[in-house]
């Protein structure tokens, strides 16, 4: 393989692991008061507590979600789909301020059912999704996004109920592993070539 593309694949490689990690640094006071202002009250009461709890390290947010049988919009607007439809609007807005934040899902799956002797008790929840976090100051950057504020009418249209529960703990290496396997493919065919 020629030494100048395999050097800067690497590149490529060690650019994206950092960009994916991110820097680590806890968000400062001014940071979160910035954040709160943008967000407004709506969201700022849970978040302000998580804002300022950061560890600087990435998260995942496990959703566990039960969808209205109408999408009902607080402004009153007509919405002809379901409300799945109308979650869906909402998720098709966020991905990609999710991605661009070296955010995704891990997750997004429908439930099958209820087990366990609490089962009775519980809410009916229909659909649960993993979602990784670079770090907190992505997540409330995509919450103080125009593009969030502008779709997440959908998402509270299409949602009768929802649960959020920030977890730590493990890592998802499957991205890191795919764009290393598809540099090391794009290497090997360099060299045939």
């Amino acid at each position: 393989m020629n030494p100048f593309i395999a050097f800067t694949l690497i590149a490529i490689y060690l650019i994206f692991l950092r960009w994916y990690k991110g820097g680590g640094k806890p968000l400062s006071t001014a940071e979160i008061e910035d954040y709160m202002a943008r967000i407004g009250e709506r969201q700022e009461a849970s978040l302000r507590a998580f804002a300022e709890a950061d560890d600087g390290r990435a998260f995942y947010n496990v959703n566990l979600v039960t969808l209205r049988a109408k999408a009902i919009y607080e402004d009153g607007r007509v919405f002809e789909g379901s409300s799945r439809e109308a979650n869906s609007k909402y998720g098709r807005a966020v991905l990609p301020e999710l991605f661009k934040r070296a955010s995704h899902p891990i997750l997004l799956s429908s439930t099958l059912g209820v087990l366990g002797s609490e089962a009775s008790n519980s809410a009916k929840w229909e659909r649960i999704n993993l979602v990784r976090y670079r770090s907190r100051r992505d997540l409330l950057d995509m919450v103080a996004s125009q593009r969030w504020q502008e779709n997440n009418a959908h998402k509270r249209a299409a949602v009768e109920l929802t649960e959020i529960y920030p977890v730590a703990g493990f890592s998802s290496t499957l991205p890191a592993l795919l764009v290393g396997m598809a540099l090391i493919i794009i290497g090997l065919l360099s060299a045939l070539l």
